[in-house]
């Protein structure tokens, strides 16, 4: 009607089904209303657990309780920067700035150089994933990173070190808050309610200019945090 292509790329989902298989709807009784899902656990959960079940090209299974997955995740996001501000007090002193780390490359652990790797690596796959559609793919890269890779591991890593020490206050602080804003920029798609509030919360101890995060720039591989030795190496330690 208006002359002109109104979509360029469009994406379909396939038919979303119960745990059974039967295909959801009123008449039968067993569809589930999203209104539901949002008063008890908000939109976040239902949107973030209802992207990593929808596979390309494949029905949608839709379990009572499979948004209890994002739930929990937003419970880990949020009870690690609960952590990592607790940690960026005890640091004290002026806010911290990203742009310092691109010159302390050197002096960087196997830790450090480990999970900064690894979020270069997330933030291409991530890319690729939205690019081409498969968006539960990307969430799921996020989700296995975010609660493995940094919560589980590098975290606990962190808790090595003297809070009093030198290195802990000017390198693992500034790379734990690192990887928690860039992780919520990859996440803000999939949950932007939890991320832009935190984003807006952690301007009180980072450096992350005055713009919301829905305006702010989507994160680019930085060239400086290119370690492919320390995957072998990290994997040697946490075999043991």
């Amino acid at each position: 009607f208006m002359g002109a292509c109104p979509f360029k790329k469009v994406y379909i989902h396939g038919t979303v089904r119960d745990e059974t298989g039967r295909k959801m709807s009123k008449s039968l009784g067993n569809s589930i209303d999203p209104l539901d899902i949002i008063e008890k656990t908000g939109a976040d959960s239902l949107r973030f657990s209802i992207i990593s079940l929808t596979a390309v090209g494949q029905d949608v299974f839709l379990p009572r309780e499979f948004h209890l997955k994002g739930r929990n995740f937003l419970n880990k996001i949020w009870n690690s920067y609960r952590y990592i501000v607790v940690k960026m007090e005890k640091a004290g002193g002026k806010k911290i700035s990203f742009d310092a780390l691109d010159a302390e490359t050197e002096t960087f652990g196997l830790p450090e150089r480990w999970i900064l790797g690894r979020l270069e690596e997330t933030i291409v796959k991530v890319g690729g994933c939205l690019e081409g559609f498969r968006f539960s793919e990307a969430a799921d890269t996020l989700y296995g990173f975010f609660w493995h890779d940094f919560c589980d591991w590098y975290l606990e890593c962190s808790k090595l070190h003297r809070e009093d020490s030198e290195y802990f206050a000017g390198t693992v602080v500034p790379v734990l808050a690192r990887i928690l804003f860039q992780s919520l920029k990859l996440l803000h798609p999939f949950i932007p309610f939890i991320t832009e509030e935190l984003w807006n919360r952690g301007k009180e101890y980072v450096e992350l200019g005055d713009s919301l995060l829905i305006t702010s720039a989507w994160p680019e591989p930085c060239g400086a945090f290119c370690f492919p030795e320390s995957r072998a190496a990290m994997k040697a330690v946490q075999d043991i």
